[in-house]
């Protein structure tokens, strides 16, 4: 007998704000009910352990991505191996933040969760992947409409394409350079598009891998989380350091301050600080210093602030190079409730690469 088969699980309404057991290929749903409910799971989690609030999210994102998980499992796994596959195919990965269980996405972020300096952290390094550059991905799927059969699309970077891409655009490169990505249980052919642009994107946006250490202060941020960064060793800031003194107008806000680090100016630069308030808020603003030279412990800001206090941390740099963007891969705990930080660049850009029609 030849058979499809569809397993029912709970799936949210918005609209009616409700759980309603039905057929669904969301990975979303399909991870909560891997935890939750499937029979094969002998240890199954209770509710109050399941972060439905970023289920719920995730299940969004991949109803208008049209990211799927079908799959039959007729050989013996772990339950860990099985979720890491459905992650995957929704373009997340498995986490459990605050005891919960949940996901990391890739997904955009304006507010940063964490500034770090070298006075906040330290032995920072880095590293840089050199891989032959890939002009296109063999994106391998499980076809539908192909009587279930496995299936292939092809997924070119940007400025590459086929033949017959290369007529109607003569400013493209013929792909010559193949590589093949293979996605467990996409059955949707827009949606390993989808994947294998985000793949070439990372590869290619992202070759950056930076680490350092820090105190205490790693546990405000999670994996997935934005997080600023200023560095000598990349040349990103140019000094660093704490608040002594702030200078209030009669509104309550800063205009100036005095840090015990010694700044210095040139002319014809423009420069801004970026301060952690001890409220988590960052603050950025472009400031006038009394003069120029070495020894400046002094700025006027000209964006007034009331959450800028004393004793918080601050990075002053040229405007727009003050910090870099980054996204946290992993925190390793170390002693002391340190902990080993690695990161990658942000770049905004991977967010899109798979905007567009496939």
């Amino acid at each position: 007998f030849n058979v499809i088969l569809a397993q029912q699980i709970p799936v949210w309404h918005p609209l009616t704000s409700s759980w309603v057991t039905e057929v669904s290929t969301n990975p979303a749903f399909i991870f909560r009910w891997l935890l939750k409910d499937c029979p094969a799971n002998p240890r199954r989690v209770d509710i109050s352990r399941i972060d439905d609030d970023e289920l719920k999210d995730w299940a969004l994102e991949c109803a208008d991505k049209a990211f799927c998980y079908s799959n039959c499992v007729d050989q013996f796994t772990t339950l860990f191996v099985l979720l890491k596959d459905v992650c995957a195919a929704g373009r997340a990965s498995f986490t459990v933040r605050e005891s919960k269980y949940s996901v990391v996405r890739d997904i955009a972020q304006t507010t940063p969760i964490q500034v770090f300096t070298p006075r906040n952290s330290w032995a920072f390094s880095g590293s840089r992947a050199f891989p032959d550059a890939v002009h296109a991905l063999r994106v391998q799927f499980i076809n539908p409409a192909a009587a279930y059969q496995q299936d292939e699309v092809i997924v070119y970077d940007d400025s590459f394409g086929d033949a017959a891409m290369l007529i109607a655009d003569p400013t493209l490169t013929l792909a010559t350079k193949f590589e093949q990505l293979t996605i467990p249980g996409c059955t949707d052919a827009d949606a390993a598009w989808r994947l294998g642009r985000y793949h070439l994107a990372v590869g290619r946006l992202r070759p950056n891998t930076y680490f350092w250490n820090a105190d205490i202060e790693n546990l405000v941020c999670n994996r997935g989380d934005l997080i600023y960064v200023a560095n000598d060793v990349i040349g990103v800031g140019l000094s660093w350091g704490r608040i002594t003194a702030v200078t209030t107008d009669g509104g309550g806000n800063v205009t100036d301050f005095t840090c015990d680090e010694q700044l210095s100016a040139e002319t014809g630069i423009t420069y801004a600080v970026r301060v952690r308030c001890d409220d988590g808020t960052v603050v950025l603003s472009q400031v006038t210093l009394p003069r120029l030279g070495d020894g400046i412990q002094s700025v006027t800001l000209v964006t007034h602030s009331p959450a800028i206090k004393v004793g918080d941390l601050f990075v002053f740099g040229v405007l727009g190079q003050d910090t870099i963007p980054m996204i946290v891969g992993k925190i390793e705990p170390g002693q002391d409730l340190s902990a080993k930080i690695t990161a990658v660049d942000a770049a905004p850009a991977v967010l899109t690469a798979d905007s567009g029609t496939p």
